[in-house]
């Protein structure tokens, strides 16, 4: 069985609103709803660089670039920065800023291959283009604010929910006409799978719609607590096989695994109840091994083919953010009071700072 030893902890200003791991590097970054940002290039090394003090507007979006050369962050201020991390501990000032007064910046996601980063701006959402120092596209949702965006993993697609669903757009072409998927109610959460193969939404109207990638018919999932707040993909157990897809809904967390039968969709399964809201999930890079955090201050892990694993605490108020190490070897939770705890899976001693 998996055990999890508290490697360090810390604490921002505020509660945590994003975590941030580096693609190649052991480098993590987390940000608060005071406004401050916070860097470790190396996390075995618990030792900050503080990109951002503390300004009362919170910083909601927070990516590196695919190959961790870069940081991106933006949030409530409207104004998005861009750091060169290699040089970031003798210049902590960001190598860009872009100002959008007035607009409050909640969603930011790099390309997975490119140095391309999106972010939301109100009903639109704008493309970066971080070679070239250009904006690379402006893509008008219209229907309402967007709610979620997500990069397909080849890069090729733009995944925007909103109101009324989602619609795609693709990067080789900004100005083609997008491909929608159409939603009675608003989709608030949007994920591809990492074989690229199924886009899910996760709707206000208490429903999953998952589309098989190039087809135009998708599953759709009902009898859901309340809204879909998460979404979270496994990568496929089996070569072959369908990935693993997550949701939450109040409480609850479902698994949901693909029926070999074509036409029998997708099966759930109750995998963890919370007692309290249930805030945020990862699937673990490359095991089968789930984790969720909630209002009632723990992080749940549960294995698909073993036991659960005793719960995590850290955060007594609550936690609001997790991420998994692009290796694996570390998991880090956020927490309402501002906690930041960092958990491997070998032996290290704890450190408080």
């Amino acid at each position: 069985m998996t055990e999890f030893n508290l490697q360090w902890q810390t604490t921002l200003t505020d509660y945590i609103t994003a975590i941030a791991w580096s693609p190649l590097q052991p480098s993590l970054a987390a940000a608060s709803a005071a406004g401050d940002l916070v860097f470790w290039p190396d996390c075995q090394d618990p030792t900050p660089i503080v990109l951002l003090s503390p300004q009362g507007r919170s910083i909601e979006g927070l990516a590196f670039s695919p190959d961790g050369q870069y940081l991106a962050a933006a949030g409530q201020a409207g104004t998005v920065y861009l750091w060169h991390l290699p040089n970031v501990s003798h210049i902590t000032q960001p190598i860009l800023t872009l100002d959008h007064p007035g607009q409050w910046i909640e969603h930011l996601a790099w390309s997975p291959t490119a140095n391309l980063f999106a972010f939301s701006l109100g009903k639109s959402v704008q493309v970066w283009d971080s070679d070239r120092a250009v904006v690379a596209a402006t893509l008008a949702f219209d229907r309402s604010s967007v709610l979620d965006l997500h990069w397909h993993p080849t890069g090729n697609y733009l995944a925007i929910a909103g109101y009324q669903g989602a619609r795609i757009w693709s990067a080789q072409d900004w100005q083609q006409e997008p491909q929608t998927l159409d939603i009675p109610s608003a989709t608030l959460t949007v994920r591809w799978s990492p074989d690229g193969q199924y886009l899910a939404a996760g709707n206000f109207d208490r429903t999953i719609t998952v589309l098989p990638w190039g087809e135009s018919d998708p599953w759709l999932m009902r009898g859901f607590p309340g809204k879909i707040r998460k979404l979270a993909w496994s990568m496929p157990p089996i070569t072959g096989e369908s990935p693993v897809l997550a949701s939450i809904s109040a409480e609850g967390v479902v698994i949901w695994a693909k029926e070999e039968e074509e036409e029998m969709g997708w099966a759930g399964q109750v995998v963890s109840l919370h007692d309290g809201t249930a805030i945020d999930l990862a699937f673990h890079p490359h095991q089968p091994m789930l984790a969720s955090t909630g209002q009632d201050g723990t992080v749940q892990i549960w294995h698909l083919f073993n036991p659960a694993i005793e719960p995590l605490t850290g955060a007594p108020q609550g936690f609001t953010h997790l991420a998994w190490q692009p290796t694996g070897e570390r998991l880090a939770a956020g927490g309402q009071a501002g906690e930041l705890l960092v958990w491997a899976t070998q032996d290290d001693f704890p450190l408080n700072f």
